[in-house]
């Protein structure tokens, strides 16, 4: 939008403008008048009232989350290694660069407690040197306030005794409203859950998820197995044969084979497992129930302070 030019002859990139419903008059070439607008329809080209330094390709950004701006769009650098002329506008170079949603998105999103599943991004990747368990990612002015909006992983770590996640949280101050549900406090020490062995699930009215916040440990439906003639007490107990093959002779009482069976004891139940059933394959084992996935970033929140 440079080629809307403002009556001193500036484009409106390099105006300093402090309030996002500043009104402003600006020459439009297309219909070869001034027309007056609010600066907030022009969010998409201009940072209003930003105090982020442009990009520049002659500096080399090797910290994680310096923020640069560049054409009115802020990005978190995250500090991997040649960061020099990498435009953080090249799709190419995403490595080097993390583009943050707009002031007015991250606000929501730290409003409404959202939490982001994660993205392919390599500071979502936990095994990755780039991974970031919190990380500033933009600064805006909002009603005249310069305020920085982080994102802050749900990875299990603990909060109590980290300075820079006690700070982002507000503890010993204004605390974040969502604390209790990302940080539990357990024994006086809060931890932040880890969203990598939950998932989501809308909250029910008279069901098993009726408390929002509320972690629901995996399990599945109870079932048994057992002769079903027991109908009483536990079912831990079974009977084993003294014989693999028994045959009963019927040619006289003394004759006929009695079963030696022990129903005192508990054994291995090694002879009673999941087989393939010839259609579906073998069964895939592990810890938890799941559904076909693809594996994604951590997920976080965001959060924002006064800069």
């Amino acid at each position: 939008m440079s080629d809307i030019i403002t009556p001193s002859g500036l484009p409106i990139e390099l105006l300093t403008i402090t309030n996002d419903n500043t009104l402003i008059e600006v020459y439009n070439p297309d219909t070869g008048q001034n027309e007056k607008t609010k600066v907030s329809t022009l969010a998409n080209y201009v940072n209003v009232g930003s105090v982020v330094t442009g990009w520049s390709d002659l500096v080399t950004y090797s910290t994680q989350g310096t923020l640069v701006d560049l054409d009115g769009m802020i990005f978190s650098s995250t500090g991997e290694a040649g960061n020099l002329d990498k435009d953080p506008t090249d799709t190419n170079n995403a490595l080097y660069w993390y583009q943050p949603e707009d002031k007015v998105s991250l606000l929501g999103f730290a409003n409404r407690g959202k939490v982001i599943e994660g993205e392919m991004h390599d500071i979502h990747d936990r095994a990755s040197l780039n991974y970031a368990q919190n990380m500033l990612i933009s600064q805006q002015n909002i009603n005249g306030t310069q305020k920085e909006f982080h994102l802050i992983h749900l990875d299990g770590s603990v909060v109590t005794g980290d300075t820079t996640l006690e700070a982002l949280f507000g503890i010993g101050g204004d605390l974040n409203p969502y604390i209790d549900i990302f940080a539990p406090d357990f024994a006086g020490t809060r931890t932040l859950i880890d969203m990598g062995e939950y998932i989501t699930t809308p909250q029910s009215f008279g069901g098993e998820n009726d408390v929002m916040g509320d972690l629901q440990d995996d399990r599945g439906q109870a079932w048994q197995l057992g002769a079903n003639e027991d109908d009483s007490g536990s079912r831990d107990y079974w009977g084993v044969s003294a014989a693999r093959d028994v045959r009963a002779s019927r040619t006289g009482v003394s004759n006929i084979t009695v079963l030696d069976l022990s129903t005192t004891g508990q054994g291995s139940l090694t002879k009673i497992i999941a087989k393939n059933d010839g259609t579906n394959g073998d069964i895939r084992q592990g810890l938890t129930n799941r559904p076909k996935e693809l594996t994604a970033g951590a997920s976080y929140i965001v959060v924002v302070q006064v800069a």
